[in-house]
């Protein structure tokens, strides 16, 4: 930006960029999606949107200042981008990865009768106790 008449020496660098991140379609992606389903599929994309859409930027609103005291040392550059990308690799994804083992602990308490009757169907000669 110059500032002042054509010629003048007086001049201040302005601009600015802003990033957009989209969501990308790959096949390995499609394949997967296709594999498991519409109903999962769409339950994986619902906690993409949950976890981006909204855990980010409330956990980034919320902690405001103090939320490098959450974060590991250097773990998030300057920008929005970075400080975005920390809070989900630190904070963000091992509450959904605790989510998903609780929901597979849950199912397998669920199932334990059936997992039980299909062991002992497997050795039946073993002497395995039926726990009921």
């Amino acid at each position: 930006m110059r500032l002042g008449a054509r010629g003048t020496t007086q001049i201040i660098g302005a601009g600015g960029f802003s990033t957009v991140a989209l969501p990308s379609v790959s096949p390995a992606y499609l394949g997967v999606g296709y594999i498991i389903g519409v109903r999962l599929a769409a339950l994986q994309f619902s906690g993409g949107v949950l976890a981006w859409g909204l855990m980010v930027p409330l956990l980034i609103f919320f902690l405001g200042p103090r939320l490098h005291d959450f974060l590991p040392p250097g773990a998030a550059d300057d920008t929005w981008a970075g400080l975005a990308a920390a809070v989900w690799r630190f904070i963000v994804r091992p509450i959904a990865v605790g989510g998903m083992l609780v929901g597979a602990a849950y199912t397998l308490f669920r199932m334990r009768k059936n997992l039980t009757a299909g062991i002992t169907a497997l050795f039946p000669s073993c002497g395995i106790p039926r726990i009921v």
